[in-house]
């Protein structure tokens, strides 16, 4: 199986042939109350300046996805996932799978 990490500007399919296995879009699930520091002393609100912010949310975001429900999944393609999407945060970021063996 062949594994792809995405990015698009809005949530959409892309091919027959790659099955999404995860999609995240980082300002939408912080607004939801997904991977938010859980001990901030500020606003809940995201401050795009505050690196400390910042990596407390990097730091949810590996706990999730380095943890058991995403095992299957290559460690690189975990990693260029999470980077893409907190460099990337208003922006549907997904991870793609393929079945198929032929390269395209």
């Amino acid at each position: 199986m062949r594994y792809r990490v995405r990015s698009c500007l809005f949530p959409t399919g892309y091919s027959d042939n790659w099955e999404t296995i995860e999609k995240l879009q980082l300002h939408e699930s912080l607004s939801e109350g997904k991977f938010k520091p859980s001990s901030s002393s500020r606003h809940s609100e995201p401050a795009s300046l505050d690196p400390d912010y910042w990596q407390k949310v990097e730091q949810r975001l590996e706990e999730t996805y380095f943890g058991n429900s995403f095992r299957s999944i290559p460690k690189s393609i975990l990693e260029e996932f999470i980077t893409t999407v907190l460099s990337l945060p208003d922006r549907y970021v997904y991870i793609e799978r393929s079945n198929h063996m032929s390269g395209m």
